[in-house]
């Protein structure tokens, strides 16, 4: 359910204060106009008997005036006035709670309306010009409207009296009400004034903490952790959009971070494989002789063996002058395997003339693979290796092969001897390279194949590039190197 607007919130708040004081003062109103009422009708009944009085003067007089002057004119007027003070007597007989002021109106209504009675028959006897009947009925209505005097008066001092007490009773109530109708306003102006500044905080509370994360995220400070207000409005939004940006940024810098980390990675890698490619190389340059002074030598000797007819021995110095050449010519170059299984050749050449004939060396190569790129002297470390700590001073014949095959988009390199065999722990520890890391053991077993592990590792960015199984002690070890496939174009 989509929830309320900031505006939306607002205009609510507007339109319910603004109702809940009108509605007070619409109260205010209606009630002191009610007791404003109830005022002025206090003093209604000593008017109305007043008012009596008055009508009762006007019927004596005028009822005189046509006994003087049989004016027609005047007898209209007296029976106007007549008929005005009948309805003010039938007025004045409602019945009222207290007993002395009922007897008053009782007396008053029945005095009343004997008087109306004498003065019609005074009139009356004035039109029959019965001049004494007139006379004596004229001074029982003057008797009467005295003794009717008394009573109104009587009745208007009680009434002015009751009235009195009233209109203070109304007075105080209308203070009262203006009072409490006062202190009404005031709470409502409170209630708006509290539910106003409560609507305020709610607003600028999530806005004064996002301001202050702004502020650490400006300072540097990523990892700040930004709150989601549940408001269902514009500020829930605004929290949610700025929390998905710091995590978008944050996700932006790792990225940063870890691409600089690999690239730094990369640039310490290759320059080590320079340095392991290198030292690779050095080791079969021991001698301070120029090799390039060596190399030139080497060619002179072999043109000089053949001019003097010596086969072998030119044959020899080719193989060493090529054997020389690679190393010289594929310092920081990447190699075919048909590349680094020619440098195995020669040097089993060179070693066979040197150790007359006691290496035997056979290859079993899967047709395909000699166009695939590997780092350079990967395979002579190897066959070095199986040389010179696997076949070398056995009493049997000594037997180095390699075989390369592939299987599943990769190329398996096998360097295979049947000589003293390698134990588990000798294994594990070439594989750790703690023979290299030992100086005393500098010139033991694994310096050349741990060489060739890391900068394999180093290569193909993955771990599992070597494996070395032996079944024991004169039972030879096979050294398996694990490449991917990939093809010179």
């Amino acid at each position: 359910m989509k929830r309320a607007s900031i505006s939306t919130k607002m205009i609510v708040l507007l339109i319910f204060t603004s109702v809940m004081t009108l509605v007070i003062n619409v109260m205010m109103f209606l009630n002191i106009n009610q007791v404003l009422v109830q005022i002025e009708q206090v003093y209604a009944t000593n008017v109305q008997l007043n008012e009596m009085t008055e009508e009762l003067d006007k019927v004596h007089s005028e009822m005189l005036e046509y006994l003087k002057t049989r004016d027609s004119n005047v007898l209209q007027e007296y029976y106007i006035s007549q008929q005005n003070l009948s309805e003010q007597l039938v007025m004045v007989q409602e019945e009222t709670m207290d007993r002395q002021t009922s007897v008053l109106k009782n007396n008053i209504y029945y005095l009343g309306k004997n008087y109306l009675k004498i003065s019609e028959e005074a009139v009356k006897a004035k039109r029959g010009r019965d001049v004494n009947t007139y006379g004596e009925r004229y001074e029982d209505a003057g008797k009467m409207k005295e003794y009717l005097n008394g009573y109104i008066s009587s009745l208007n001092n009680i009434q002015f009296q009751g009235n009195s007490n009233n209109y203070l009773l109304l007075q105080n109530s209308l203070y009262y009400m203006e009072v409490v109708g006062t202190i009404m306003f005031f709470v409502v102006v409170l209630c708006d004034t509290i539910m106003v500044v409560m609507m305020t905080r709610r607003l600028t509370k999530p806005l004064k903490i996002l301001s202050g994360r702004a502020k650490e995220v400006t300072a540097g400070d990523l990892s700040v952790d930004i709150p989601v207000f549940r408001t269902g409005d514009e500020v829930e939004s605004l929290s949610k959009a700025f929390d998905k940006m710091m995590g978008s940024i944050r996700e932006y810098v790792e990225a940063q971070r870890v691409s600089m980390e690999k690239e730094n990675e990369m640039r310490e890698n290759e320059l080590k494989t320079q340095t392991l490619l290198k030292d690779a190389q050095l080791k079969y340059l021991q001698s301070q002789i120029n090799p390039h002074f060596l190399f030139n030598t080497l060619n002179a000797g072999m043109q000089l063996a053949m001019i003097e007819d010596a086969d072998k021995t030119a044959l020899f110095i080719e193989n060493m002058a090529e054997f020389f050449r690679y190393n010289l010519s594929r310092i920081n170059e990447d190699a075919t395997l048909a590349d680094e299984i020619r440098l195995v050749d020669h040097y089993i050449y060179i070693l066979n003339v040197r150790f007359a004939g006691d290496i035997h060396y056979k290859k079993e190569i899967e047709p395909g693979l000699e166009n695939v790129l590997v780092p350079s002297m990967i395979l002579q470390p190897l066959v070095e290796n199986a040389v010179q700590y696997g076949i070398r001073g056995v009493e049997w014949e000594g037997w180095v092969t390699l075989r390369i095959w592939q299987e599943a988009g990769t190329v398996y390199i096998e360097v295979a001897d049947n000589g003293r065999g390698m134990s588990r722990e000798l294994i594990e520890r070439v594989l750790r390279g703690e023979n290299v890391k030992n100086k005393k053991n500098s010139k033991s077993n694994g310096i050349g194949i741990y060489n060739v592990l890391e900068r394999l590792q180093m290569y193909y960015t993955t771990e599992d590039v070597l494996e070395i199984e032996s079944d024991g002690e004169g039972e030879g070890t096979r050294f398996t190197l694990k490449i991917p496939k990939e093809v010179r174009p």
